[in-house]
């Protein structure tokens, strides 16, 4: 069984998500925070309650209904409907339906026959607890259009011939209505694994396989698992593919509970038989718990639909991506995971994409192409560039290297502008790309890139150091790509960096002058006895004049200021140090960055 569709109105950020489809393998929503990915995921799950959906253009003393409601499709195949129909008597009701052209009971048989059957029901939550299903159709996709009508009919199972069978004789409470009977079985296929739901830690001893929905029995059915010794080492090991640190995972009698059983958690190995030294699930992570749930329900069933919401909010980044990974290799199961982490998307390489946003005061639901994704993938492979450092942002500034990266966003939060997390920074493959005969080439990959969905930003913006600007090629490129071009003002990006005072603190922080730190004069000396060498490019300019800043070659001069002052002891690593100048003049000389922080604000929209 898998979720094909829903349409989900009033609850929430939701006031009608229009129709929406979902794979039958892995989906994944995706969105910044507060769009509503956890309220979609709750209705999504079908146990959840009345949450009207409000807005400022709705009056605060306006009554308004207080129904939430999903209209979903499930797909199922002939021997699910009957174990749906069948899990509790033999007999049900199913809505009579006026205009079917066949008898009921040769219906239902016809559907049997099939590979997926879909169900549509619409489930209504009122505002005082209670729930209503309804059928709105049942039978084959593009089959008869049925127009359910409201009086039931009596129907059987005859288990002796295997068919369904017309009756006036169904008695007793225990019938129920078909709709009813297709939810109560969803609500058993799926598992909705939220941070705010943990796994029980322990649980009664029981011979139970099968895992409730809310993981309540964990420790029943791990239990039941580890007699299966193989089986039970296979699952071990995945969940050590997750989280190295634990080693085994064993079920024991509870310390503190008759008649109850817990989960052990082993951070050493089990060869040890340091039983003492294991930990309870409960004082595990909230993460610790899911993982188990997770894995268990992905080894030891089929046809279940798993739900997870921000599995980056309980798993470390690297976790996260593994247990996507792993989600990635079942064909199984229908996988529903929401995430605004890049990475948890391109380890999932999801089927089906939807992407929320917030339009007046509302989700809306865009679905993103994955074929698009697989083509930015193919981009990103030719430019060098990971599919984690762009695609879920809104707009790429793509940078010269990976300097620019991690210190322009600390250059631009000190000056007080706060980037949108939809906002990243990623480097090129190399700037050289740009300046050599296949620039536009080049140039356009990265537009296309820019482009590519809308997960990924619109238009292009590519940052380039000063001593770009004026290029042959660059100038081709200004006017293929007018306005997706900017340039510093200064020679490169160190050009701002050239502080005596910081370039002295450096210098300081190097182990050759632990014993014997340099004055600020050293450094000032030295730049003015050699800032005039032709070897930089400013030889007409006054050293630390404005001129002099812009112009100089301070990608040549710094790691020659370092190695010859520590007499060619110590050298200048770009990425490393000239974020480390960037951050001292944050903290000490902030008005001297001021003019870049300007600059590199006017460049970026948004």
């Amino acid at each position: 069984m898998h979720i094909a569709g829903f349409r989900l109105y009033n609850y929430a950020s939701f006031r009608d998500s229009l129709d929406q489809s979902l794979d039958a393998d892995m989906n994944v929503v995706v969105g910044q925070n507060n769009v509503g990915k956890s309220a979609l995921l709750e209705a999504l799950s079908l146990s959840f309650g009345s949450k009207p959906h409000r807005s400022s253009a709705s009056s605060p003393d306006l009554e308004t209904t207080n129904n939430s409601r999903i209209v979903i499709e499930l797909h199922l195949k002939g021997p699910e409907l009957v174990e749906a129909l069948l899990q509790d008597a033999s007999g049900f009701y199913m809505r009579s339906a006026p205009d079917l052209k066949m008898g009921y009971a040769d219906y239902f048989n016809n559907l049997l026959t099939l590979d997926f059957i879909s169900v549509i029901i619409t489930l209504t939550a009122y505002d005082h607890g209670n729930t209503r299903t309804r059928l709105e159709y049942i039978g084959p996709i593009g089959g008869e259009d049925i127009n359910w009508s409201t009086s039931s009919l009596p129907m059987f199972y005859n288990t002796i011939e295997d068919k369904f069978r017309v009756s006036n004789t169904i008695s007793g409470s225990r019938a129920e209505n078909t709709s009813e009977l297709v939810l109560k079985y969803a609500l058993k296929k799926i598992y909705f694994f939220s941070a705010l739901r943990t796994p029980r830690s322990s649980s009664q001893f029981g011979r139970n396989h099968q895992l409730h929905p809310d993981a309540s029995n964990l420790a029943e059915v791990l239990g039941m698992l580890q007699g299966n010794r193989s089986a039970y080492e296979r699952y071990v090991k995945d969940v050590r593919r997750v989280l190295p640190a634990v080693k085994w995972i064993s079920v024991q009698p509870s310390r503190t509970s008759e008649g109850f059983q817990e989960v052990m958690v082993w951070n050493i190995d089990a060869s040890t038989e340091r039983e003492d030294l294991a930990n309870p699930l409960s004082e595990c992570g909230t993460g610790v718990g899911h993982i188990l749930s997770i894995l268990y329900v992905l080894h030891r069933s089929s046809g279940d639909i798993m739900i997870v919401d921000e599995p980056n909010s309980f798993l470390h980044p690297g976790a996260a991506r593994m247990l996507a990974s792993i989600l990635r290799e079942s064909k199984q199961h229908q996988f529903i995971l929401s995430t605004h982490a890049p990475e948890v998307i391109s380890s999932a390489r999801p089927n089906k994409i939807l992407n929320l946003k917030l339009e007046r005061e509302s989700t809306v639901v865009f679905e993103a192409s994955t074929k698009a994704i697989d083509h930015t993938r193919t981009l990103l492979n030719d430019l060098g560039v990971r599919l984690s450092d762009v695609l879920g942002y809104d707009r790429v500034v793509w940078v010269e290297g990976p300097t620019e990266v991690q210190a322009l966003p600390i250059l631009l939060e000190a000056a007080g502008r706060h980037l949108s997390s939809g906002i990243v920074f990623a480097a090129m493959r190399s700037t050289g790309d740009l300046e050599n005969k296949q620039a536009v080439a080049f140039a356009e990959m990265y537009d296309n890139l820019s482009r590519a969905n809308s997960l990924l930003p619109n238009p292009m913006v590519i940052l380039l150091d000063g001593d770009k600007r004026g290029a042959s090629r660059i100038e081709v490129l200004n006017n293929t790509f007018p306005e997706a071009l900017q340039f510093l003002s200064r020679r490169t990006y160190e050009n701002y960096l050239l502080s005596v005072p910081a370039i002295a603190a450096l210098i300081n922080t190097f182990p050759s002058f632990d014993k014997a730190p340099i004055s600020e004069s050293v450094v000032e000396d030295w730049l003015r006895a050699r800032g005039n060498d032709k070897r930089y490019g400013a030889q007409a300019d006054e050293v630390f004049s404005e001129r002099w800043n812009s112009a100089v070659d301070s990608s040549k001069m710094l790691p020659d200021l370092i190695q010859e002052v520590s007499e060619s002891t110590e050298i200048y690593r770009k990425p490393f140090h000239s974020v480390w100048l960037t951050q001292w003049l944050v903290e000490n000389e902030r008005e001297t960055l001021n003019a870049l922080a300007s600059e590199i604000s006017a460049m970026i929209p948004g």
